[in-house]
C-alpha cells in the first residue's frame, strides 16, 4: 500500500464523519410545530411535526407525497404516529398505500369502520385525539345524522389545536355540512373541496374568520379553485395560498403566534 492510500483513507472517514454529523444536526427536529401543505397535484396530503412526533392526513393521488415526507422528515425517521384518511377517495387514499409500504404507522384514522386492524379507529363527531401537546377534535361525521352517500360529505373534518393555534382541515365537504360543523374563529383554514364553489360559504367564513385559507389543488378538469370561491375568501379578506402556485405550504408555530416560511 502507497503512503498516499494511507494518509487518503482516514481522510475519507474523517470527511465522511462531518458529512453525517452535518445532516443529523440540520435535520434534527426543533421545538415548533410545521404544518406543510403538500404539494401533491390535484389532491390533499397534509404532514404535521413537532419534534419526533409525525403526523400524516391523506395522501394525495400517487406517490409524489413520498417527495415531501423526505424533505421534512429527518432521514433516518421512518415512522408515522398517526395517519388520518378523511374520506376513500382517490385524490386523498392512493399515496397512502405507497407510505404504508415505506414508513411504519403507529395509528390509523378514518371516518368509516375498519376491521381487521390493529391500532385503526373510526372517528365521529365529538371524538377527540391526543398526540403529544397536539389535539385532534372531528366535528363531522355525525353517527347520528349520515348526510347522505356521497362519500365527499362524510368527510372526516378535524381542528386540530396546538396551544393558541386552531387549525380547521376540512377534507371535501359542502357548504351544506360546513353549516353545521363550526362556529368559532380560527387561524387557519384548510379550504374544503380543493376550492370547489359548493364549499367554503360567505356565512361559513363570517362565522371562523380565518387569517390564512389554503387551497390544495393542482391541474384539474373540474375547474378547482373556482372563481366563486376565490372571490369569497378576497371579499371576507382572508389571505389565500395555493400549492399550485407556491408549491409546498409551511406554516411554523410555537403554539402562541404563527408565520409562513
Amino acid at each position: 500500500m502507497s503512503e498516499s492510500s494511507i494518509i487518503k483513507k482516514p481522510l475519507f472517514w474523517l470527511s465522511l464523519t462531518v458529512v453525517l454529523l452535518w445532516l443529523v444536526v440540520f435535520s434534527w427536529p426543533d421545538n415548533r410545530l410545521h404544518l406543510i401543505f403538500c404539494d401533491v397535484g390535484q389532491g390533499d396530503a397534509v404532514l404535521i411535526t413537532y419534534g419526533q412526533t409525525q403526523i400524516l392526513i391523506d395522501g394525495g393521488p400517487d406517490n409524489k407525497v413520498l417527495d415531501c415526507l423526505s424533505q421534512y422528515l429527518p432521514f433516518w425517521d421512518r415512522q408515522l404516529e398517526a395517519v388520518f384518511l378523511t374520506h376513500p377517495d382517490t385524490d386523498h387514499l392512493n399515496g397512502l398505500l405507497t407510505v404504508f409500504q415505506r414508513y411504519q404507522v403507529k395509528y390509523f384514522f378514518s371516518n368509516f369502520k375498519i376491521e381487521g386492524i390493529m391500532k385503526a379507529r373510526s372517528l365521529q363527531k365529538s371524538d377527540k385525539v391526543k398526540i403529544g401537546p397536539l389535539q385532534f377534535l372531528a366535528l363531522w361525521p355525525d353517527q347520528q345524522e349520515i348526510a347522505s352517500k356521497d362519500i365527499n360529505e362524510n368527510s372526516l373534518v378535524l381542528e386540530m389545536v396546538f396551544g393558541k393555534l386552531e387549525v380547521l382541515l376540512e377534507g371535501d365537504i359542502t357548504q351544506k355540512i360546513e353549516e353545521k360543523i363550526k362556529s368559532e374563529p380560527i387561524d387557519i383554514l384548510k379550504v374544503a373541496h380543493h376550492g370547489s364553489k359548493n364549499s367554503t360559504s360567505e356565512d361559513f367564513l363570517m362565522r371562523i374568520r380565518p387569517q390564512l385559507a389554503v387551497i390544495s389543488v393542482g391541474k384539474n378538469r373540474f375547474g378547482h379553485p373556482a372563481k366563486e370561491t376565490l372571490e369569497r375568501l378576497l371579499k371576507s379578506q382572508i389571505k389565500v395560498l395555493r400549492t399550485d402556485e407556491q408549491q409546498d405550504i409551511e406554516i411554523v408555530s410555537d403554539g402562541q403566534g404563527w408565520y409562513n416560511r
